[in-house]
């Protein structure tokens, strides 16, 4: 339960990071994509860490690159596997909260 309070303070740190002008843009959201929103930012999804945490699945770790557990942060941030999308997308191969 340990990893899961350094998981809780990745995805606070990611919540404290949020502008005035995205939680604007978030309202204007659809009810499905506002739905995605939240559980990545919660992380309480359909990643392997949290399957895992529900007993529904075995192993935490991402299936794209296998490197980390499979989090919210990771996909969004850190996965290996994914960074050519994320470059092209957002202009940064990796995305870390401020610090």
């Amino acid at each position: 339960m340990e990893q899961y309070s350094e998981l809780s303070t990745s995805e606070a740190q990611l919540l404290q990071d949020i502008s005035i002008q995205f939680a604007k843009y978030t309202v204007r959201l659809s009810r499905k994509d506002l739905k995605i929103l939240v559980d990545l930012l919660t992380g309480h999804n359909t990643l392997n860490r949290h399957l895992t945490l529900l007993k529904i699945k075995e192993d935490p770790i991402c299936l794209l690159c296998g490197e980390e557990y499979d989090t919210s942060l990771h996909l969004l941030g850190r996965c290996s596997a994914l960074f050519g999308k994320r470059r092209k997308q957002v202009g940064k191969h990796f995305l870390v909260p401020s610090e």
